[in-house]
């Protein structure tokens, strides 16, 4: 196996023993992306940093389950939503609990948007919402709670979903 970073080595290995984890995809998920914050979790930047969200959670993803859990790799925010709406290892929940997958797709708005570009993240704890940052490239938890995300995005047009691993 090819490691990226000696930090991606230690999820991988407490991932493996952690009983907390162990049979909990969600959890797992939520774990990798808590490891990963304040790094650029993709440093190679095949997408420039101020589109590199989805590319961010699907490599998360790919840490959890080196098939991205049947996710193909995604770069676009509308490809991405795409598959998880049509992925049977995914469901669309209401109630999201940290771990869950938050995505206001390019592609999906309801008028007119100043916004040009969709966004997607992590929900973490206190309902925040773990994103890449466009300005540093790093994987950040203070930008978005849930309530701040549904004000930026939905009040701007965009829709707000999140996805459950199953």
């Amino acid at each position: 196996m090819n490691f990226k970073s000696l930090r991606e080595l230690l999820f991988i290995f407490t991932s493996w023993w952690n009983p907390v984890t162990e049979n909990n995809n969600r959890l797992r998920l939520y774990h990798a992306a808590l490891s990963f914050l304040g790094t650029d979790v993709t440093p190679k930047d095949e997408v420039p940093d101020d589109y590199a969200c989805a590319e961010t959670i699907w490599t998360l993803l790919s840490l959890v389950d080196p098939n991205a859990f049947g996710i193909t790799k995604q770069i676009s925010t509308y490809y991405f939503y795409k598959a998880l709406k049509e992925s049977t290892k995914f469901q669309k929940v209401d109630a999201p609990l940290e771990g869950d997958l938050c995505i206001s797709p390019t592609g999906f708005v309801s008028h007119k948007s100043k916004i040009k570009s969709g966004h997607m993240g992590i929900v973490m704890e206190n309902r925040k919402i773990g994103a890449n940052d466009s300005f540093s490239g790093k994987f950040i938890n203070d930008r978005y709670t849930i309530e701040s995300w549904k004000k930026h995005w939905v009040d701007n047009g965009y829709k707000m979903d999140f996805f459950r691993v199953l």
